[in-house]
């Protein structure tokens, strides 16, 4: 290496610059990243340590990528898998679909390298640069999600290791009322004919999702393969959201606690909250208080969302049809003048709301002129107005301003305290108006003193003299400006008087202005602030703060749900679109089960990150519990189609082999063939013990051939292996083991026993154990955790795993340290990998005897030659 020091042009900077050159052939500068990433193989850096406990250098905020590569590392039957060198023999470089084996070569290197037990750290550069090349979208400096740069990571290993060399066209049937025994293994089945790699062996399970239709009662079936359980978080998939209820009695207001759906509509908050408050969801009106005003009504239809600038509340509102309100509204017209809006412009004799408001509800108007110098004229109600049968009222006081353009300008409108819902009909007199109007304020303002204990203070109180400590204006939305006078008169409502006479409103809005002496004097501000809680309340709050269990998050997933009217499902027997509900279950789990908690999730237009805490064992965790029932009776009946089906699969993978020139063995003994061959005879042993056969099965017991078993699925591009046969005589020859002979007709007509069929054995443990083959039991371990902490765009990826020396350790990028297991943050836990209990490593290696490996000179030449066009500076 040599160093050179320049001045710059101009003396006064007097401005040193180092520039670094490697001894490079070409002396090129800067420094190329391919000898960053080959400098970890120098001697200097090579420090001895414990395998596995290297960690990964930060390359610009890829701590989400290093966290999912520690994971992913820590696996231990893949990592053998790559150590070993098996995944040189099976890549697959013609996959159209797949990375042309870049992704596993650079993988299995940087494995290697992790496994050494040399290094401190090692930089990802070939795999993240490969990485990027593929998706673009983890390329650059931004944060981004561990759980969609692991999916795509085991995803890109899966294409580049596929057995599956030509996958051949498979057909989605309908289940039409098939066992779920008969159309699992068949989508099961059709999953390994495209699909077939250590990935799948590993983290491959099966779901079941079935939909129901809710009218005719029919059930569709699916199986769909999955690699991820991503589970919702039950307490932070619902919303927790407080609304105070103001009844019209003038009681105390109450609050209560709910706990909704994110999808929620306002339809079902009312019934919710209908049966908290005993208000019959008619009687609820929903309402956006901002700023002392309301602000919006929302509509039934919509989604439930979280007030930004104000709060939610619902007002009680008379019953439809009752006395205290109207029925049948009908649109509103004037005689001689015309009607004018808050703005002064004539609305052609029909009062409407500027800025597409509501409607509002336009009582009878009097015969006799109007206060505020309006002609007469008759005013009827206007049609679906949501303000029928009552009228929004807002508290105002008067306050003195400086700055003033007029005179009469000198003191402005100013709302305050919670607007109210009165009731008002055809039938409403302006006196009643104002009683309503008090039933409701009585309890912000004082009651009179008696005359023998007053005081000059209120001797000057003009309000005691008054049966009401304010006035009512019919003003318009904004609650500033008359509602009836134009613009140009800058009155601020036209007074209703406290009269018999019908009360001709003509308006939506009214206000309640104070008097300014009896608001000093009477008005309680501190009752506004009294609001009693509801029990409800305070049991939101600890659910919302309580933390939840895994088995929660299961139960959230595997629960059913109703599908909306915008997602209505084509019932095959309707004929037609129909509402349906949807519930997905469980049906085959991997030896290795990756659990993600959905932190993230997109709520009302944005991404929003759950803090919830979720407790999670750390062994023995059981999920057999969420496996779909399985129908004992209904299984056992179809065994015999099924197996059936399993001999023509065998028959398909023993023409493959012959296809392929495999030469059969010679002719055996009849009994050296019924050990050898893989059938499914249920017939008893002399000894009355039940017969094993040559795939592990006990007579009258149906086992499918599962992940990590030896029984695999034909391929006509590849080299297949036969199962070991446990059973096999001493003597038999090497070739016939290898190959064992097949009588056809031992394939066509099965030896079944009908006592087998009539009295089948079936163990218990085939219908919790999804891989029977694999002698494993549905419990698993924790391995390995990738946490996340901090807020959403931003936070930090860190990796705690479970080293096979039975250590666990931190990985957080470049660091690597050993911690107690009581050390770990499992609050922010965001992906969980399990093992399953019992789990042989040695199954899921391939035997590459006779194969040959792949050539990877060019690959490297490739990489290199792609690298040096990619100029970064880091």
């Amino acid at each position: 290496q040599w160093f050179s020091t320049f001045s710059t042009c101009d003396p006064q900077n007097k401005v040193k610059v180092v520039e670094h050159r490697h001894e490079n052939k070409d002396m090129s500068w800067p420094e190329e990243m391919s000898f960053i990433a080959n400098s970890s193989k120098m001697g200097r850096h090579k420090v001895p340590t414990e395998k596995g406990a290297t960690g990964l250098s930060n390359l610009g905020n890829t701590c989400f990528m290093n966290s999912s590569i520690q994971c992913v590392s820590n696996t231990k039957p893949l990592t053998d898998y790559f150590i070993s060198g098996k995944h040189l023999y099976e890549l697959n470089r013609t996959n159209p679909i797949g990375m042309r084996g870049h992704m596993a070569k650079c993988y299995g290197d940087l494995v290697m390298e992790l496994w050494s037990g040399t290094q401190k750290n090692v930089a990802p550069l070939k795999l993240r640069w490969t990485i990027a090349k593929y998706a673009p979208r983890f390329n650059g400096f931004q944060q981004q999600d561990s759980q969609e740069l692991l999916a795509f990571l085991l995803d890109g290993l899966h294409e580049d290791l596929n057995r599956v060399h030509e996958k051949p066209y498979v057909e989605l049937k309908d289940s039409d009322g098939r066992p779920d025994w008969e159309v699992a293994s068949e989508a099961w089945e059709n999953h390994l004919r495209r699909n077939r790699s250590i990935v799948v062996d590993l983290f491959h399970g099966q779901l079941k999702s079935q939909v129901k239709c809710k009218t005719c009662g029919h059930i569709s079936a699916r199986f769909d393969p999955f690699n991820f359980l991503s589970l919702p978080l039950p307490m932070d998939s619902s919303m927790h959201l407080e609304i105070t209820v103001i009844k019209l009695d003038g009681s105390t207001p109450t609050r209560y606690g709910l706990r909704l759906n994110m999808d929620e509509k306002y339809t079902g908050l009312k019934k919710q909250l209908s049966e908290l408050c005993t208000l019959k969801p008619e009687q609820i009106l929903l309402a956006e208080v901002h700023s002392s005003n309301i602000k919006n009504f929302p509509q039934d239809n919509q989604k439930v969302r979280m007030s930004v600038n104000g709060f939610l509340c619902a007002f009680e509102v008379p019953v439809p049809g009752s006395p205290t309100s109207l029925s049948s509204p009908t649109v509103t017209e004037t005689s001689g003048c015309p009607t004018l809006n808050t703005n002064g412009s004539a609305l052609n004799g029909h009062v409407v709301i500027s800025n597409g408001e509501p409607r509002p509800l336009m009582p009878h108007l009097p015969e006799t002129p109007l206060t505020n110098g309006i002609a007469n004229g008759h005013v009827t109600h206007l049609q679906d107005s949501p303000f029928t049968g009552y009228i929004i009222a807002m508290h105002r006081k008067m306050m003195r301003t400086e700055l003033y353009f007029l005179s009469s300008q000198k003191n402005r409108p100013s709302l305050f305290g919670m607007p109210l819902i009165v009731p008002c009909t055809v039938h409403t007199s302006k006196k009643d108006l104002y009683d309503a109007v008090w039933i409701q304020v009585s309890r912000l303002a004082s009651p009179l003193p008696p005359q023998e204990a007053s005081n000059h203070a209120q001797d000057c109180d003009d309000s005691m003299g008054y049966q009401y400590p304010f006035t009512l204006r019919v003003v318009g939305k904004d609650g500033n400006s008359c509602a009836w006078c134009p613009w140009y008169s800058f009155c601020r409502g036209c007074m209703i008087e406290c009269t018999e006479d019908h009360a001709s409103v003509g308006n939506a809005y009214i206000a309640v202005d104070w008097d300014p002496t009896a608001l000093h004097l009477r008005y309680q501000t501190s009752q506004e602030r009294i609001v009693k809680e509801h029990s409800s309340v305070e049991q939101s709050r600890r659910a919302q703060a309580e933390p939840i269990s895994l088995d929660s998050c299961l139960k959230a997933f595997t629960s059913e749900e109703e599908l909306g009217e915008e997602e209505l499902y084509y019932c095959s027997k309707c004929k037609t679109h129909r509402l349906a509900t949807k519930k997905l279950d469980l049906w085959r789990l991997p030896p290795m089960l990756i659990v993600h908690l959905k932190r993230f999730q997109f709520v009302n237009g944005r991404w929003i990150k759950s803090q919830k805490i979720v407790k999670f064992p750390r062994e023995s965790f059981d999920p057999s519990a969420f496996l779909a029932p399985r129908d004992v009776e209904q299984h056992c009946l179809s065994s015999r189609s099924e197996s059936e089906d399993l001999l023509r699969v065998g028959a398909d993978h023993l023409s493959s082999i012959s296809h392929h020139g495999s030469a059969l063995s010679p002719p055996a003994s009849p009994a050296s063939s019924r050990k050898s061959a893989p059938s499914l005879s249920r017939t008893s042993s002399p000894s009355g013990s039940p017969r094993t056969s040559s795939l592990g099965l006990r007579t009258g017991c149906l086992r499918l051939p599962q992940l990590g078993s030896r029984q695999r699925l034909s391929n006509s591009k590849e080299n297949l292996e036969t199962p070991p046969e446990p059973e096999a005589d001493a003597g038999a020859e090497p070739d016939a083991l290898l190959h064992p002979r097949v009588e056809p007709d031992a394939l066509l007509h099965p030896r079944v026993e009908p006592d087998a069929l009539l009295h089948p054995r079936v163990e218990p443990d085939t219908l919790l154990r999804p891989r029977d083959n694999t002698g494993l039991h549905g419990i698993y371990n924790l391995y390995a955790i990738s946490c996340h902490s901090g807020i959403l765009g931003g936070g930090h990826y860190v990796t705690y795993a479970k080293n096979p020396n039975d250590k666990w350790y931190c990985y957080n990028d470049s660091s690597c340290k050993e911690v107690n297991s009581d050390e770990i943050d499992t609050d922010s836990a965001y992906i969980l990998f399990y093992e399953q209990q019992g789990v042989d490593y040695s199954q899921f290696l391939p035997k590459v005897e006779g194969k040959k490996m792949a050539d990877t000179s060019s690959m490297d030449e490739d990489f290199e030659s792609d690298y040096k066009k990619y100029c970064v500076l880091q």
